[in-house]
């Protein structure tokens, strides 16, 4: 279905240059010949939608209609909503690719996941935007993603369908990646800590949540032949999370400040999660836990020095 353009969109529109025209021009033929729409709720001026994005997209997807195309980064990044053949789908783009897709499903999730997620901590969440991974730039495997909130966090819920037992792996939310190349496409306040660091290689990806707002998870090592490590920063380039030679390897919660101990045994009285592997973190003094219970289930904890969780990664095996 065809929906005209508003006509404060095109008040906005700016022509300040011949590329502008061009672009301009290229950006409305796309629009007529596929049948679609790039109507954000704040709708940028056209020329702010380069020209190779409108052709990269056009080629991958010249059946789409019903499209909306909006800004996630000014001259970086883009996201797509659209749909081919009645099925709807959103993709996370640059200006060359497709970094993920994903087909929405208009279906509650399978009784098997919502079952197990049901017999978990995680019981009674509300689960939304379920959707099938059919397109990533480095997995070579489809997920299937849905959405739940707790305890005031957004997570995304991912798991491998047609396996003999699932692995439902729940991590912070983010609608798409995007890959570290080098310690150029890092922030200045990121890449001084790296500089401090016996570092020789960086990679790792870059994740966006709903709000814009990026989380980085940098894969580092030295090159000396041994394991390297995750640093993890927030949106605010504050490090949370360093794995790379830990401060102090922990054999149990007996080592533990009485505050943290505390916020351990919590858990366990909760859920009945207990310590299988733990480190105290360089640098930030924080803390990383791996914990347990008898019901399939492992949680992973970011804890600051202060015992605040910072960051927690949830695992429920299901038959």
């Amino acid at each position: 279905m065809f929906r005209f353009l508003p006509s404060s969109f095109f008040k906005k529109i700016k022509l300040s240059s011949k590329s502008s025209l061009l672009a301009t021009a290229a950006l409305l033929f796309f629009l007529a010949g596929c049948n679609t729409v790039i109507e954000p709720a704040e709708p940028p001026v056209l020329s702010e939608i380069p020209e190779k994005v409108v052709k990269m997209f056009s080629a991958r997807f010249p059946d789409a209609t019903e499209t909306t195309i909006k800004i996630v980064e000014k001259d970086k990044f883009w996201e797509a909503n659209y749909k081919v053949n009645n099925q709807r789908f959103y993709a996370g783009m640059d200006s060359l690719k497709i970094l993920r897709r994903s087909r929405l499903e208009d279906v509650a999730v399978p009784d098997s996941i919502r079952v197990g997620i049901d017999n978990s901590m995680l019981a009674g969440v509300e689960i939304s935007d379920y959707r099938d991974e059919v397109e990533s730039f480095h997995r070579p495997y489809r997920l299937r993603t849905a959405r739940y909130r707790f305890q005031d966090k957004e997570y995304l819920l991912n798991w491998v369908e047609n396996e003999p037992i699932y692995m439902i792996r729940s991590e912070p939310f983010y609608k798409f990646e995007y890959p570290i190349n080098s310690k150029a496409d890092l922030p200045e306040k990121i890449r001084s800590v790296m500089d401090a660091e016996p570092i020789l290689h960086i990679g790792g990806l870059i994740f966006i949540d709903e709000k814009n707002e990026k989380r980085y998870q940098l894969n580092a090592s030295n090159g000396d032949g041994l394991p390297g490590g995750d640093y993890v920063f927030d949106n605010d380039q504050n490090l949370i999370s360093v794995s790379y030679k830990p401060a102090k390897t922990l054999s149990g919660v007996d080592e533990l400040p009485d505050h943290v101990k505390q916020y351990l045994d919590q858990l366990n009285a909760q859920y009945g999660f207990t310590f299988q592997l733990g480190y105290q973190m360089r640098i930030t003094n924080g803390y990383w836990f791996y914990l347990s219970n008898s019901n399939r289930e492992s949680l992973e904890l970011i804890l600051d020095e202060n015992a605040k969780e910072l960051e927690r990664f949830h695992t429920k095996y299901v038959n």
